[in-house]
């Protein structure tokens, strides 16, 4: 499979091979995992946004996730959806289970990491831990972690510096053979084709794009880098791996683009609108106990 795919790139496999050798050799001299410092700029309803902190006063970065939340059409539907989980569960139980979500979330990449740095012998017992939540993910995507391999970067700030936003890149190692950059999910619910992971789709191709231009990253640089989604299922199923070529990267890429010109043309108070629709839930606006509806469209057009 790989051999076809660099056929189509017109690229040689053994070509690819003499490349790849070459970034690892140019990475050792990298770290693989970069840091910045972030921060929560607060609005008026009290929520915050996540940006990243310059190095040498280069100013701050809104995040990726923070772009793309606060521009994201479904918002309304997504706010449905966490009305309807807060009257049937209650609002402290209803975040309880998001915490719960988020905690197994970041176990699920630390297993992950662990396994590309130190080998499957570093997953032991203790590792997974009495969790059934952990124990199913880990079953989910263990089988398909041997294509992996040759990790790049892991777990790094990137940040693009001409289009000025910034994020947090999960990993860029080889798939068969080819170099990708790479997102880490988990998932309640099956994603059988790449339209279920639309937005994920855009977080890659935007990570993709940050760390071609992020200097210092410059040995990944002018090569060719194409994009995994991994997509482990909370039941246990095997894994969902979906491979983005380059072309398809920079389509997703150039929809980012103008989701992040909406960004910055949407006004603060737009954007803390949508936030204060989507977290403040009261029980007393509801209709025959449906939450009420509220369209926030408008706020997302840009004037």
């Amino acid at each position: 499979m790989a051999a076809s795919v660099l056929r189509l790139l017109g690229t040689p496999c053994t070509a690819l091979r003499t490349l790849t050798t070459g970034i690892a050799r140019r990475a050792a001299q990298s770290p693989l995992s970069i840091e910045l410092q972030t921060r929560e700029v607060v609005g008026a309803n009290g929520r915050g946004s996540r940006v990243y902190c310059g190095e040498n006063g280069t100013g701050d970065f809104p995040s990726v996730t923070t772009i793309l939340s606060k521009t994201r059409e479904s918002v309304y539907a997504l706010t449905q959806w966490e009305n309807k989980r807060v009257l049937l569960m209650g609002r402290e139980q209803h975040e309880e289970e998001q915490a719960a979500i988020r905690l197994r979330g970041s176990r699920f990449h630390e297993l992950v990491e662990r396994y590309l740095l130190q080998g499957p012998q570093a997953i032991t017992e203790e590792a997974l831990a009495d969790d059934t939540g952990i124990r199913n993910l880990w079953a989910s995507i263990a089988p398909r972690l041997p294509d992996f391999s040759n990790v790049a970067v892991i777990e790094s700030a990137v940040v693009h510096p001409t289009e000025r936003y910034a994020g947090t890149v999960d990993c860029v190692a080889r798939y068969r053979d080819v170099l990708c950059v790479i997102d880490w999910k988990t998932a309640s619910s099956h994603k059988k084709r790449k339209s279920d992971v639309s937005e994920y789709q855009l977080q890659m191709a935007a990570y993709r794009a940050a760390i071609q231009n992020d200097p210092r990253y410059r040995h990944l640089h002018n090569v060719p880098i194409e994009g995994v989604l991994a997509i482990a299922y909370a039941d246990g199923s095997p894994a969902t791996i979906f491979h983005f070529t380059e072309s398809e990267c920079l389509r997703k890429y150039a929809v980012f683009a103008r989701r992040l010109e909406r960004y910055r043309s949407m006004p603060a108070a737009a954007g803390e609108a949508v936030d204060q629709a989507r977290r403040a839930i009261s029980l007393t606006n509801t209709v025959d106990g449906a939450p009420m509806a509220w369209d926030p469209a408008p706020l997302l057009k840009t004037a």
